[in-house]
This record gives structure tokens, C-alpha cells and sequence, in this order.
């Protein structure tokens, strides 16, 4: 199963466009940018601090 994605494909965002008027299309497709598949970490796992809060009811308290 594929996981759920944001965005569209660029074949799907394609067939989208073919569906439109010419100017609606063109004026789509120069808003189209490519993103990451997924986001880089910024923090390597082992410098992060212990969680303090595991559960909203800990959070709560």
C-alpha cells in the first residue's frame, strides 16, 4: 500500500491539466515546484532531550 502523499504526481497533475482551458493549464503548470520526498532531519536522534510528556494526559496533568 502506498503511503498518502500531500501532492500530486507529476503524471497525475498532468492529466489534471489536460482536462482544463489552455490558459487555465499554463497558468497551473508555472505553479508546479518538486518537494522532497520527505523532510531531512534537522537534529541527529541521539542529541535530542528525553521526551517529557509520552500521552496528552501526562501533558495535562
Amino acid at each position: 500500500m502506498e503511503p498518502m502523499r500531500e501532492a500530486p504526481t507529476l503524471v497525475e497533475l498532468l492529466e489534471f491539466a489536460e482536462g482544463l482551458r489552455p490558459e487555465q493549464a499554463r497558468g497551473l503548470l508555472a505553479r508546479v515546484h518538486s518537494v522532497p520526498v520527505a523532510p531531512e532531519p534537522d537534529v541527529d536522534d541521539a542529541a535530542r532531550p528525553p521526551l517529557r510528556y509520552t500521552s496528552w494526559a501526562q501533558f495535562v496533568a
